[in-house]
């Protein structure tokens, strides 16, 4: 249980715990995702996936990010064939999302009103999202990030949008560990 508030008996008056206060200086996000994000890092926690700097990117990736319009035409096929193509450390990142096999690979025949409800399709999203950052973490080029990644609609800036709004949430989150 996220307790936000507690109650000082002496006093007669509650006021905000440490979480509560935390959760008030992350401006960008409402009470609710604020919630959602510490959840997924608890889980995270008890499971971290360290082979990599994968699931770190993951959970940093903002959840509303994905849902701005630049990212809306989102294809499912091709993030459907890049899972396929990922070594088993990438895949247990989805895994430990809640993200299962048969989702992924069946998400290329989905209809994509589906999918962007389904947080399942959301946890796909940010670890395709994960994935291009890694990419930049590791020197790889716009051009060839674009190219691997499918990325024809989205531009350099875009990329730059993502990586910016990554390193704001990756600093308001530190206030919550």
């Amino acid at each position: 249980m996220n307790s936000l508030l507690e109650y000082d008996v002496k006093a007669k008056r509650w006021s905000a715990t440490t979480l509560g206060q935390a959760i008030t200086a992350l401006e960008s996000l409402s009470i609710e995702q604020s919630l959602q994000l510490i959840d997924q890092i608890r889980r995270a926690c008890e499971a971290m996936v360290l082979i990599s700097d994968l699931h770190l990117l993951f959970l940093c990736i903002p959840p509303q990010w994905l849902e701005q319009k630049q990212w809306s035409s989102f294809e499912w096929r091709q993030l459907s064939t890049l899972w396929q193509r990922s070594t088993l450390a990438e895949r247990r990142v989805v895994d430990q999302a809640g993200v299962d096999e048969s989702f992924m690979i069946s998400a290329g025949t989905k209809r994509a009103e589906a999918l962007e409800a389904d947080p399942r399709g959301k946890a796909m999203k940010r670890w395709w999202g994960a994935l291009v950052l890694q990419a930049l973490l590791n020197e790889e080029s716009m051009e060839q990030i674009c190219a691997r990644m499918d990325m024809g609609k989205q531009s350099s800036t875009d990329l730059h949008l993502l990586q910016m709004h990554t390193a704001t949430l990756a600093g308001q989150m530190s206030s919550l560990c």
